[in-house]
Order: C-alpha cells, then structure tokens, then sequence
C-alpha cells in the first residue's frame, strides 16, 4: 500500500505505531508524522445496498 503525505502528496515511510495500533507514517522533507483513518462510509454503503436489493424488511 502506498500512503502519501497529506501536506505534498509524495510517499511516506511508516514510522512507527500508536498505542491503540494504528500504523504512524512519516514524510521526512515536510517533517510531517500522521495517522491515516480509516473511511468506513462504502463498507456502510455496501450493508445498505445489500439490505436494499434482499428479501429481509426494516424492523
């Protein structure tokens, strides 16, 4: 997987992780260190889908 910097857009070096796990990244020239979240809004937009087109009914 390749993260890029959220500042210029080039590739980051992992750096690490946080105490709850999450992978810490890196940009050396920007002196940036983050943490990508995570986007939970298509695996949400797949559940709704798949509720959408079964034979079950909303309760």
């Amino acid at each position: 997987m390749l993260v890029r910097c959220i500042n210029c857009g080039f590739s980051c070096q992992k750096y690490g992780k946080t105490k709850a796990g999450s992978q810490r990244w890196h940009y050396k020239q920007c002196n940036i260190t983050f943490t990508q979240t995570i986007d939970n809004t298509t695996k949400c937009f797949h559940r709704f889908l798949n509720w959408l087109f079964s034979k079950e009914t909303q309760q």
